[in-house]
């Protein structure tokens, strides 16, 4: 005997198990599990989703803008090794990066939240659109060398 059938023959009232259909079934669970369990009031408290939301969406963004920049060097550093008649300059490379990193830092500044695990998160756009900044004058101690 499953423990289910068990629980359902047990009770007593409208919704004692006559085998048929499902639905007393489920209805005699839910009468037999819950009957003294209180209620939380969560329809009373108000919950604040759209700040949250547009902090994630500009987090987003600034986490875009990062990726695109990275792709803009790793482009052109791929096209300079194996196609050099394609590949652009560096310099315009970092033009076009840098230009993407001040937009994405902008908007990672943007997004910072007085909450110290949303300040851990901003981080990571924070550096990763910092570093684009930070990506020409890398590739200009490198030609130096």
């Amino acid at each position: 005997m499953l423990y289910t059938e068990g629980l359902i023959r047990s009770t007593e009232g409208p919704f004692t198990w006559t085998g048929s259909g499902f639905s007393r079934l489920e209805t005699a669970l839910r009468v037999a599990e819950n009957a003294g369990m209180a209620r939380p009031l969560r329809s009373l408290t108000q919950v604040r989703t759209v700040v949250v939301r547009r902090r994630h969406r500009t987090w987003m963004l600034s986490m875009i803008c990062a990726t695109l920049g990275w792709g803009v060097w790793w482009m052109a550093l791929a096209l300079r090794r194996w196609a050099p008649d394609w590949a652009p300059s560096l310099d315009a490379a970092g033009w076009l990066a840098g230009a993407i990193a001040v937009f994405g830092l902008l908007v990672a500044i943007w997004t910072i939240r007085a909450k110290a695990a949303w300040l851990l998160i901003t981080l990571v756009p924070l550096f990763a659109n910092a570093s684009l900044l930070a990506m020409p004058m890398l590739v200009e101690s490198l030609r130096a060398r």
